[in-house]
């Protein structure tokens, strides 16, 4: 079957390699620790650059909502054929329901 002696002698190597790897000095960890922090900053201000250019373009996207919306109340159309939007090609079918046989 299994042998458990050596599985945890396995698992014990891998733990110990892990925890203290070979040739790790304090000042790799020291540099180590200063790109993650400098990483993060990044992150933390890259995500407030989005927040507020969303917060500019907000406005922005709402305003030229507004404006379409009063345009085609009014009845023009930025379309410069001046259909605006308005043809609707079909057949037209129509069913007798008085005739009766």
């Amino acid at each position: 079957m299994f042998d458990f002696t050596q599985i945890k002698t396995y698992w014990s190597t891998l733990q110990s390699r892990l925890t203290n790897p070979a040739g790790s000095s304090g000042i790799r960890r020291f540099f180590a620790w200063i790109l993650l922090g400098a990483l993060m900053v990044f992150s933390i201000f890259f995500v407030l650059f989005l927040l507020l250019l969303s917060w500019l373009l907000i406005p922005i996207m709402l305003w030229r909502g507004r404006r379409a919306m009063a345009q085609h109340r009014a009845g023009t159309s930025a379309k410069p054929d001046g259909t605006n939007g308005h043809i609707i090609e079909g057949e037209l079918i129509t069913r007798d329901t008085h005739n009766s046989q």
